[in-house]
């Protein structure tokens, strides 16, 4: 292919991520959901079209405006790693809302701007880019700081998966697949980063990062504005209550008395979108003593505690002749199980045997 060829085919590359990018841009800006998140993740984007646009200017040799473009790597790459991390936290906290502590992570790129406007006003070149060890150390920082901020964003999103248990009483909608798959394209962004501090800007791995960006920004773009609200603005942090790790054991037993009368009088748990906000706003018990009391009253989570009545009636529908017309998937679905691979391994795990095994070693002819 003929070097005019090259060019052509990098820029159509930039110009497909620069449209679909600003599609997404303004998709994510106009969402009413998940506001905070989709503004960082704004930021994101449009860090990876502007670096997308260096890589360009580099690779096609187009000189115009490069050394202003270049300077800019470090405190627009810092704050692309600052802004992916609390995309991630702001997904999964709920009641995120930026406090003065969170300011301190800014320091870094307010560095790099200030770097970025003195050798801009003093005409010196950035040294971003250049293959000598001794002016890579902005690369390095670059790396560095991603790096950092990945693993910050990926310790945030597994302790999350573990904490959703006290939330909510389903996991398929708070999963978040696709915000791990977007963790994994980053990592890999990262390391083709790694390999071209290693090598040099003029080797090969930097050629393809535009491809790659590109891939980030479709791919997470899209899946992202999928994603419906985990959290309801009242949703508040489960922090630790002084009043409730002290409740009287008396005072223990009689909530936990009023909350199993309560789930076998109102049949509550049918409900396959119960949370805990639900229950604590028709109890009148706020989430942080509900959660507290299940966790050190019952040995268990909101999570376990709701599908175990909806274990004990999915039971009583296998067993109970007016429920025999409906299969394994529709008892589940009734149940408030919204996943029958779900309904599975619990039924398997709390009972020994699968719900078809249970419900033909407990009918009538099998009883004969």
């Amino acid at each position: 292919m003929a070097p005019h060829e090259i060019d052509i085919v990098y820029w159509g590359i930039f110009a497909l991520a620069a449209i679909n990018g600003g599609i997404l841009v303004a998709a994510l800006l106009s969402r009413k959901v998940n506001q905070i998140p989709n503004r960082l993740l704004s930021v994101v984007i449009l860090s990876m079209l502007y670096s997308h646009l260096v890589s360009c200017l580099r690779f096609t040799g187009v000189g115009l405006f490069w050394g202003t473009q270049q300077k800019w790597g470090l405190p627009l790459w810092t704050s692309c790693s600052v802004a992916i991390y609390f995309y991630v936290d702001a997904m999964v906290t709920p009641g995120f809302r930026f406090e003065r502590k969170h300011f301190v992570h800014l320091i870094l790129p307010l560095i790099g701007v200030i770097w970025a406007s003195v050798i801009g006003y003093l005409g010196v070149e950035s040294h971003l880019f250049q293959t000598t060890q001794s002016h890579r150390w902005e690369l390095g920082i670059i790396l560095s700081t991603f790096g950092l901020y990945f693993i910050g964003a990926q310790v945030r999103l597994s302790s999350f998966v573990s904490e959703s248990r006290n939330y909510f009483s389903s996991l398929s909608a708070v999963r978040l697949t696709w915000l791990r798959i977007f963790l994994i394209l980053l990592f890999s962004l990262w390391a083709m980063g790694v390999v071209w501090f290693i090598e040099g800007p003029f080797g090969m791995s930097w050629k393809f990062l535009p491809l790659v960006s590109t891939m980030i920004i479709l791919v997470m773009g899209f899946l992202a504005l999928r994603q419906s609200t985990i959290f309801f603005p009242a949703d508040e942090p489960l922090k630790k209550d002084v009043k409730t790790v002290l409740m009287p054991k008396s005072e223990t037993e009689k909530i936990i008395k009023r909350l199993m009368e309560y789930m076998d009088t109102s049949k509550v748990f049918l409900d396959p979108d119960l949370r805990l906000r639900t229950l604590s706003d028709e109890l009148q018990i706020r989430p942080q003593v509900i959660s507290e009391v299940l966790n050190k009253g019952l040995g268990t989570n909101f999570y376990d505690f709701v599908n175990g009545y909806r274990l004990a009636e999915a039971k009583k529908r296998l067993i109970e002749p007016q429920y025999t017309h409906l299969n394994i998937l529709g008892i589940a679905n009734d149940c408030g199980f919204n996943s029958k691979s779900v309904f599975n391994e619990i039924f398997k795990r709390k009972v020994g045997v699968t719900p078809s095994e249970f419900r033909v070693r407990s009918s009538p002819q099998t009883s004969v």
